[in-house]
């Protein structure tokens, strides 16, 4: 799958995630449910893995 986006874009995608990971590190370390804490990893890892794909240093100008 090809997603293209715009330098700002890509800039404010990276700058979400860098804020959504933290939480989902905490809310790893206080699960206790097993359940819960496998579909957190893997949602982490997968935003982990989005977040590595993306250039770093793009950003648009108007």
């Amino acid at each position: 799958m090809d997603l293209n986006l715009t330098g700002t874009e890509v800039h404010e995608l990276r700058e979400a995630l860098e804020s959504l990971l933290p939480g989902f590190e905490k809310e790893i370390a206080s699960t206790k449910d097993p359940e819960r804490l496998k579909e957190l990893q893997r949602r982490r890892d997968a935003l982990r893995s989005i977040e590595e794909k993306l250039p770093v240093g793009l950003i648009e100008t108007s």
